[in-house]
């Protein structure tokens, strides 16, 4: 992976990966909560996919995901939910996330 650009917490990450006979660019923008309405929603305009990235050891981390989904919800990309600190004491329930997922 190239090395990261940004300022103010933000970071670009950009990568070419090559699967069988397609070359995908990857643009991954990773953006602290407090900056995400300013700056990734204009970041979206060509992405094909959003990754929501949530602390499962943190239900404010999930309700703060689930506004994001929402929103993206409402733009044309494919949003995928993702949990991470699987190894930490969880907060968030399997059942939380399955409701809020269908």
């Amino acid at each position: 992976m190239d090395a990261p650009k940004g300022n103010d917490g933000v970071m670009f990450y950009f990568r070419g990966v090559k699967i069988k006979d397609l070359h995908i660019n990857l643009e991954i923008c990773d953006t602290p909560s407090l900056n995400f309405e300013a700056v990734a929603m204009s970041e979206l305009e060509d992405a094909t996919a959003v990754l929501v990235v949530f602390d499962l050891s943190n239900e404010a981390s999930f309700t703060f995901a689930q506004a994001i989904v929402k929103k993206l919800l409402k733009v044309n990309v494919d949003v995928f939910l993702v949990a991470n600190k699987c190894d930490f004491k969880k907060e968030v329930t399997e059942k939380k996330i399955k409701s809020f997922s269908k």
